[in-house]
């Protein structure tokens, strides 16, 4: 009996199988078919020739008729008007500017011969170092004089006193001061004591 009964488990199985895979096919089939209905429309209103010549029929009564633009017709430019002749009266005349007078500078007059000769002799006035009296001779230090400069400019003016460069203004000594280089000497002071020294 077991047998028998393993055979009809087999059997019972085997036609449970094919009724599914019959199933199955019949739904499949269905299915198919269903889909193939719906793409058939819409292919058949594709092909259809009838619809854009319909709709360009209906696109062709829609617009209106178009009139081709008329040619405007320009006005004639205006004639240039020819300006009046300026008289020769109304001509401005090139501005001239005016000459400047030349300035004259007066030359100053030469300074007078008594003014030219007062120098000279207020220098011959003043006693020379030899001349003083013996005291003061004695009391003045002994000086040496050499490389006399002399110009009109005061400020380059210079002497060389013993071993030193001096110049107008400068103290020799204590008691001695340089006052002047003139052109051929010097003009000195010792204390209250002026007096004047010739090296030309």
């Amino acid at each position: 009996r077991s047998g028998e009964n393993s055979a009809l488990r087999r059997v019972l199985i085997t036609i449970a199988l094919l009724a599914m895979v019959a199933v199955i096919g019949g739904v499949g089939w269905w299915w198919y078919l269903s889909g193939a209905k719906q793409v058939e429309p819409s292919i058949a209103a594709k092909d259809d020739p009838a619809t854009p010549s319909m709709n360009i029929q209906q696109q062709e009564k829609a617009l209106p008729a178009v009139t081709p633009p008329q040619p405007q017709t320009l006005p004639p430019p205006p004639q240039p008007q020819s300006l009046p002749p300026t008289p020769p009266s109304q001509i401005p005349a090139a501005e001239v500017p005016p000459t400047k007078s030349p300035v004259v500078v007066q030359s100053q007059p030469d300074e007078p011969p008594a003014q030219k000769s007062e120098t000279p002799s207020i220098i011959s006035a003043i006693p020379l170092l030899q001349d003083l009296p013996f005291g003061s001779q004695a009391a003045i230090p002994e000086m040496k004089f050499s490389g006399h400069a002399y110009s009109p400019n005061p400020d380059l003016r210079m002497i060389m006193v013993n071993t030193s460069i001096a110049r107008e203004g400068d103290m020799i000594t204590a008691d001695v001061r340089l006052v002047e280089i003139t052109e051929n000497g010097l003009i000195m002071i010792f204390k209250d004591t002026l007096f004047r020294v010739d090296l030309f």
